[in-house]
């Protein structure tokens, strides 16, 4: 008789043990467990976070749009087109004093100056600035038809089978150095010959001019 009790409570206690492990496993399956959602959560925050690299390299080495492309094409730097922050405040002074009205501004360094490209007008330009706040010059690309004659003539008078592809217009400020002088930096081919860069003065003289 009491072998027999003893039988009956180990199998109620392996019925109940096994109940409860079914339980278990059915809850899990419905729910998954904690270690499992925060292993999936690492996961998703480290792709996350692959992610997020990956868009700020895109931002920092932004590529040239077409304005930055005749501006800066002459040199081929693509560093020019890096954005900048916390540019002199000599340099922002001064080109608020020189462009008061300037819109849509977007601030580069390059070569140790400080570039403002902005919205003037239809026209889109490029001041740029030396540490100091002094302006070294103001870029603006133009269309080909809308540069003065007299700055092509020459060029095309040399080679007239040379073809002007772009003009970019450079205005120096007037200062004690310079009286405000201009120039066309021209993008030119001819059959035959890579494209090539071309600088040249009021009178349409070739000239050389640091970038």
């Amino acid at each position: 008789m009491k072998n027999t009790i003893i039988i009956l409570a180990l199998l109620f206690f392996s019925t109940a043990v096994f109940a409860q492990k079914g339980k278990e496993k059915q809850k899990e399956k419905d729910n998954p467990s904690q270690v499992d959602v925060k292993v999936k959560t690492g996961d998703n925050k480290q792709k996350e976070k692959g992610n997020s690299g990956k868009s700020q390299q895109e931002t920092g080495n932004s590529k040239m749009d077409d304005h930055d492309r005749q501006v800066w094409g002459g040199i081929g730097d693509q560093d020019c087109t890096k954005p900048s922050k916390n540019q002199p405040a000599k340099v922002t002074a001064s080109f608020n004093k020189d462009y008061p009205s300037a819109g849509n501004v977007r601030w580069t360094k390059c070569r140790g100056d400080w570039t403002a490209t902005f919205n003037h007008g239809v026209l889109r330009s490029t001041a740029v600035y030396h540490a100091n706040g002094n302006r070294k010059d103001t870029r603006t690309p133009i269309k080909v038809e809308e540069a003065p004659k007299s700055f092509l003539d020459k060029i095309l008078k040399r080679s007239p089978d040379t073809k002007v592809e772009e003009v970019v217009k450079i205005e120096q400020p007037k200062t004690n150095a310079t009286g405000g002088n201009s120039f066309m930096r021209v993008l030119v081919s001819k059959a035959g010959m890579d494209k090539q860069y071309v600088v040249v003065n009021s009178s349409g003289d070739e000239v050389k001019y640091d970038y």
